[in-house]
């Protein structure tokens, strides 16, 4: 083989390393945790109204985006009559797509993460239409109504079951 061929050889050789080599890839790839779990990891838990959203001019810009909220009700931190959040600013680094216009109401899962509030799509951070079960879940937890409805629903178990029994006895 001649030198020109395996300097041009070695060139593609090295090319198809190149090309062909694992890079590192900014991406999002999260699970979401089941509602306990993801309630007891959060620093903050509430339901809020979106007052203002400020995104860094850039959109390709590694700064976060910074959300203003109007707190409704808080379940879990701090109780503010507002409270900032903030996300990364691409859905590709997990930030969280929050509407572009202010008085869409969220319920927010948040974390402490570098010194600030923040939220991303790995949380259980949803649209407060989209949230009802987790809602209801909150609720129920607050209010210690889960042992309340356990009880209740015990006694009409058996209440339902004397009945029939008295029915199928005679």
């Amino acid at each position: 083989m001649s030198k020109p061929f395996k300097l041009n050889l070695l060139i593609i050789f090295l090319a198809g390393l190149l090309l062909f080599s694992v890079n590192d890839v900014l991406a999002c790839s999260c699970i979401t945790l089941p509602f306990e779990e993801m309630f007891d990891s959060s620093t903050s838990v509430f339901e809020g109204t979106v007052i203002s959203i400020e995104k860094p001019e850039n959109e390709y810009s590694v700064d976060p985006v910074k959300v203003t909220f109007q707190v409704i009700r808080v379940w879990k931190g701090e109780s503010l009559d507002k409270i900032i959040i903030y996300t990364e600013n691409q859905t590709t680094a997990c930030g969280y797509p929050f509407d572009d216009k202010p008085g869409s109401t969220y319920l927010v899962y948040a974390y402490e993460y570098e010194g600030r509030i923040s939220t991303n799509i790995c949380t259980r951070t949803r649209l407060r239409s989209q949230a009802v079960g987790d809602l209801l879940r909150l609720n129920i937890r607050n209010n210690g109504l889960g042992i309340s409805m356990t009880v209740a629903s015990i006694v009409i178990l058996v209440a339902g079951a004397l009945f029939f029994r008295k029915r199928i006895r005679g």
